[in-house]
């Protein structure tokens, strides 16, 4: 499973099955803690603003 378009699934508004919803979570997650071990730490407001922000650490912008 790649976690690419899932993620611009979500960024598009669609639902995803319970199963995607949890690796998705599970990769998010695992970004979060890498970015933490090397000092990057993301705003975490709200669940849509850490994935926008991950999304464009992601896509470089």
């Amino acid at each position: 499973m790649n976690v690419w378009p899932l993620l611009t699934d979500l960024e598009e508004g669609k639902k995803l099955a319970k199963e995607e919803m949890a690796y998705v979570d599970g990769k998010l997650d695992r970004i979060d803690t890498l970015l933490k071990i090397v000092g990057i730490e993301l705003d975490d407001e709200e669940d849509d603003d850490k994935l926008d922000a991950i999304m464009r650490l992601l896509k470089g912008k």
